[in-house]
């Protein structure tokens, strides 16, 4: 079994996906860390939480949906993006724009 993060997003329709993703990954017995950015108190803590979650190793396959989520979040102190971070590997889907931003 693999182990998955996802980050559920802030654009209603990428919701319903990640959540029936979750919903799927969980049903084959596979383990997901599911991030709702709206369960933190603010920004800073919600991109800790991703940080050590990432930092834990404990995860196979980074999961993004959506080019407005933390994941996607530009730091400059590594001139890259959050998702820049994962070493494993990382599942960029975006079913409504294939040319994206990134």
């Amino acid at each position: 079994m693999f182990s998955f993060l996802l980050e559920s997003s802030p654009t209603p329709i990428y919701q319903r996906i990640t959540t029936g993703y979750r919903q799927a990954l969980e049903r084959q017995n596979h383990s997901v860390v599911y991030i709702e950015s709206s369960r933190f108190s603010g920004f800073d803590e919600a991109l800790n939480y991703f940080r050590n979650a990432i930092a834990s190793q404990e995860i196979d396959d980074f999961i993004v949906f959506d080019n407005l989520t933390i994941s996607t979040f530009y730091l400059s102190e590594i001139d890259g993006f959050l998702f820049n971070l994962f070493s494993n590997k990382i599942i960029f889907i975006h079913p409504d724009n294939l040319w994206s931003s990134l």
